[in-house]
């Protein structure tokens, strides 16, 4: 089942060239004819690619656009051939069968089947680091077929793989493009939605009415142990979270609320010093191997060795950590 995102946004003439463009990629035209101007083309045909991640063979790096008298050619590259698509659709309906089983199984909700979709493309998942410094992000990085067949991927094609598993599910889910905050980089262009502009790609999920961030992606580089140790940082987070690290345009929708984040979730939300010695004493006393929080402002212009201090004064045993400084989390592994 396919949840278009930004589909529901389009106007009736901008829907008629979305679905033109579909209907081409179907049968792989390589040259695609719309009706339009060639603004309302550059708008649609990315939408396409993410709204529709069963496209996986629709290099979505490399698109040509020639405007005509009120119409518009899109020369398209393919990076499969017809029997390498129906042999990857063939073992992606088979992916599809048995992910919607493991969810009927396990008798997940919305909330679990995200956060199972989640660790599922995180566990299974390498980041294609060769593939960004040759910068050359064309072909199965960049789609689906990076995380279910090749098992390397990288954001994009971790975004869209996020897609189509909730897509099984009938989630809606959309892929969102943005560029990655880099303080280090002086005299940045200000940020203005350009396609040119963006490096980074993550997920908007609907999850009982309430639309929140995923970003597996940044996760995954978070997680640790060989992803045996799995991050939550980027797990449904709202604006406020991910204005702290990337620059994105998204009118569609608000996503104001963290309600399902795991660290509201989890109440591991951590106010000042004497908030979080009651959370240590309260881990130690029910033997927990993690300790997992975020911190409000109080704690957040503290050093980090402080926190660790106090965590090692309570604790009296071995442990790993790391901070996310950007979000202010802190994650201990006790040994």
């Amino acid at each position: 089942m396919n949840v278009r995102f930004y589909y529901t946004f389009l106007k009736p003439q901008e829907k008629r060239m979305f679905d033109s463009i579909c209907a081409q990629l179907q049968v792989c035209q390589p040259e695609i004819h719309v009706t339009g101007s060639l603004q309302t083309a550059r708008k649609i045909l990315p939408f396409v690619l993410n709204d529709c991640p069963e496209f996986f063979y629709a290099d979505n790096t490399r698109m040509q656009f020639v405007s005509g008298m009120g119409t518009v050619s899109i020369r398209m590259r393919y990076t499969k051939d017809a029997s390498q698509i129906r042999a990857i659709r063939q073992r992606l309906d088979t992916i599809g069968r048995r992910f919607l089983a493991e969810v009927q199984k396990k008798q997940l909700n919305n909330q679990d089947t995200v956060r199972y979709v989640h660790d599922f493309i995180l566990k299974n998942t390498e980041y294609a680091q060769e593939s960004l410094d040759r910068q050359d992000l064309s072909g199965d990085v960049s789609n689906i077929c990076g995380v279910f067949v090749n098992k390397r991927a990288v954001c994009k094609g971790i975004a869209l793989a996020a897609k189509w598993l909730l897509d099984q599910a009938g989630i809606p889910s959309g892929v969102i493009e943005g560029r990655v905050i880099r303080p280090e980089i002086a005299g940045m262009q200000k940020y203005i939605g350009k396609d040119s502009q963006n490096d980074h790609a993550w997920n908007v999920v609907n999850v009982n009415d309430v639309w929140q961030y995923m970003d597996i992606t940044m996760d995954l580089g978070a997680s640790q142990d060989n992803k045996s140790w799995i991050a939550y940082d980027y797990f449904l987070r709202g604006d406020a979270a991910m204005a702290e690290y990337v620059q994105y345009r998204n009118p569609y929708i608000d996503c104001k609320t963290e309600k399902y984040s795991y660290f509201v979730r989890n109440r591991t939300i951590i106010s000042g010093e004497e908030d979080l010695r009651k959370y240590l004493r309260y881990c130690m006393k029910n033997r927990k191997k993690r300790l997992y929080f975020q911190v409000e402002e109080s704690l957040a212009q503290k050093d980090a060795s402080a926190i660790e201090t106090l965590v090692s004064r309570t604790v009296r045993s071995e442990f790993r950590w790391r901070y996310n400084q950007k979000l202010h989390i802190y994650d201990f592994m006790l040994m």
